[in-house]
């Protein structure tokens, strides 16, 4: 009982956070978008994730994946607001099965990855300093874990494919890094600019339930999955690049 205690506080806690941020996001856009023009700004990353704590004793291994993200910059003020839209794969399994039981001598290969995807809402300050961009960042949002099993034929087409397990986490964090801007052009209205980004995330998750690498388990021809619960914090590590518009 205390522990679900403690698990339904620490929900609260995340819903609160996530229902203020968008409000203070909200409020921050209004009163400087009515004083300051506002730049469009998109990125595009590569990103490495490492699980923590509770997250870390049952997933081991480092994930690997892609992130994207979009906003407003405001050009007389050091503030960056926008979403970002991620996935990370912490698992793939691959192995070879008959086609069928009455066709033994045709084989598929069939593979099971384990993904996290992710959005949030960003708050980013951020001053030029030269060509340096320090950056500190604030994040709320959410994540999905999901296990998916597909067929694939030897061109590598799917054949067939079906979600073994998902579950759903509340997600926040803050991060930090700078960027290098490594060419900009002038225009009429703004600077266009290109700058190589190098950022660290550390992100808080509530209880989720996920599978891992070897989670599956075919006995007699039926499955069984072994399912792990815990928090879901995670660190991670980004390189990559933005666009000013």
């Amino acid at each position: 009982m205390l522990r679900h205690d403690l698990h339904s506080t620490d929900n609260r806690h995340m819903r609160g956070i996530m229902r203020i941020l968008p409000g203070i996001m909200l409020g921050v856009w209004l009163s400087l978008s009515a004083q300051a023009q506002t730049t469009f700004q998109g990125s595009v990353y590569l990103l490495a994730g490492i699980p923590q704590g509770a997250f870390r004793a049952n997933v081991d291994n480092a994930g690997f994946g892609l992130d994207f993200d979009v906003g407003w910059r405001f050009q007389h003020a050091p503030l960056f607001l926008g979403a970002e839209l991620g996935f990370m794969i912490y698992g793939v399994e691959r192995r070879k099965e008959p086609f069928s039981m009455t066709i033994p001598d045709v084989t598929v290969d069939v593979e099971t990855v384990n993904n996290m995807a992710m959005g949030h809402l960003v708050m980013r300050v951020q001053p030029a300093l030269g060509r340096l961009w320090p950056f500190v960042e604030g994040l709320a949002g959410g994540r999905y874990f999901y296990t998916r099993t597909s067929i694939e034929s030897e061109q590598q087409e799917e054949i067939a494919a079906s979600t073994n397990y998902e579950d759903v986490a509340l997600s926040y964090g803050y991060g930090g890094g700078v960027e290098i801007e490594l060419y900009q052009k002038a225009t009429p209205r703004r600077r266009q600019r290109l700058l190589l980004h190098v950022g660290g995330r550390y992100l808080y998750g509530s209880e989720a339930e996920y599978l891992r690498k070897g989670s599956i388990r075919r006995v007699n021809g039926r499955v069984f999955y072994d399912v792990y619960r815990s928090r879901t914090n995670v660190l991670i590590w980004r390189l990559g690049l933005t666009f000013h518009f």
